[in-house]
C-alpha cells in the first residue's frame, strides 16, 4: 500500500510538468530552424518565416527570434502562455492557453486596450487531425473586430487576419517542424533566400511627376511611419503612421503641390530607420 501511495505522489508531482511540456512544445513550436510558408493577401507570392534563434531568460521564459532579426518577437512563459514584443518595447500577452473555449482575456497593443475571445475546434491539416485554438482581438473602445489568429497543436500559427490598415490575411502553405516537412514548401530553395528583415525600395518612377510609388517590407507586426522630407530636413508629408502586420506594402505619393527638387523619404519601425532620395522633375 505504501508503495502505491509513493507512486501516486510522484505522478501528481510530474503530471503538471508533463502537461506544460505538451502545451509549450505543440501549440507554439520554437525549435531553431522551424519554418512556415505563407500565402498572403498583401503579397504577390508566398513567403517564408523561420525561427533563427531562441534564448532562455532568468525567469525560465524563452525569447523566440524570427527571420534573423536581432530583437525577439515572442516570449514563451513557463506556464506555456505566449507574449509578443512590440516596437514600443512593451511585452503583452498574445496567446493565453489557460483560458477555456468561449471565455475571454484582456491585453494591450500600443497602449490601446483589447479583449480577446477564445474558441476551439478540430480539423485535418496535412493529413493529421489537429486541435485548434482560435483567438480574436476586439477593440475595447468600440468592439470592432481587429484581428484573428488560429493556432494548431501540431503546426503552430497557421492563419492570420488583420483589420489594421491595410487589411490583410495569411494562411499556411507548408511548414517544417522539428525537421519534418508538411505541405508544400516551394517558394525558396535555401535559407539564404529567406526574409531577413525590413527593406525599403527605391521609388518608381524616379524622377517623377506628379506621382510615384514607394514599396517596403515589414517582417513582423510593428508600428510604422513613412515620411517625406525636403532637402533641409523639414517634414513635408506623413504617408504612414500606424500599426502594420508583416507583409509587402505599396504606397502612392502624389507630389502635385510640390516644386521641382530632391526630397527624402524615410521609413521607421522600432529601431529600424532607412531613408532614400527621390527627384521631382516638372
Amino acid at each position: 500500500m505504501k508503495t502505491i501511495l509513493k507512486i501516486l505522489t510522484v505522478l501528481v508531482m510530474i503530471y503538471p510538468q508533463f502537461l506544460f511540456a505538451q502545451n509549450e512544445n505543440s501549440y507554439f513550436p520554437h525549435q531553431i530552424g522551424d519554418k512556415w510558408e505563407w500565402s498572403s493577401s498583401a503579397r504577390d507570392t508566398t513567403y517564408f518565416q523561420f525561427i533563427s534563434d531562441t534564448s532562455k531568460l532568468s525567469d525560465g521564459s524563452i525569447d523566440v527570434y524570427f527571420d534573423s532579426s536581432n530583437t525577439p518577437r515572442y516570449n514563451i512563459k513557463p506556464n506555456g502562455n505566449v507574449y509578443q514584443y512590440f516596437g514600443d518595447n512593451t511585452l503583452e500577452i498574445w496567446f493565453d492557453f489557460s483560458v477555456a473555449p468561449k471565455d475571454t482575456f484582456y491585453t494591450t497593443i500600443y497602449s490601446a486596450p483589447y479583449y480577446v475571445t477564445v474558441d476551439s475546434l478540430e480539423r485535418e491539416m496535412f493529413g493529421d487531425l489537429t486541435k485548434i485554438r482560435i483567438f480574436k482581438w476586439f477593440s475595447e473602445s468600440n468592439n470592432v473586430h481587429m484581428g484573428e489568429q488560429k493556432v494548431s497543436d501540431k503546426f503552430g500559427i497557421y492563419y492570420k487576419w488583420s483589420n489594421f490598415y491595410p487589411p490583410s490575411s495569411s494562411s499556411i502553405v507548408g511548414c517544417t517542424i522539428d525537421g519534418i516537412g508538411y505541405g508544400t514548401l516551394v517558394s525558396v530553395k535555401d535559407d539564404s533566400q529567406l526574409l531577413t528583415g525590413f527593406s525599403l525600395s527605391q521609388n518608381y518612377p524616379n524622377p517623377f511627376n506628379p506621382a510615384t510609388t514607394i514599396v517596403y517590407n515589414i517582417p513582423y507586426s510593428n508600428h510604422v511611419t513613412l515620411e517625406v522630407y525636403n532637402i533641409l530636413g523639414q517634414r513635408i508629408k506623413k504617408l504612414v503612421d500606424e500599426l502594420q502586420y508583416e507583409g509587402n506594402y505599396k504606397i502612392t505619393f502624389d507630389a502635385s503641390e510640390l516644386p521641382t527638387g530632391v526630397y527624402i523619404y524615410r521609413l521607421k519601425s522600432g529601431s529600424y530607420i532607412e531613408s532614400k532620395k527621390m527627384l521631382i522633375l516638372k
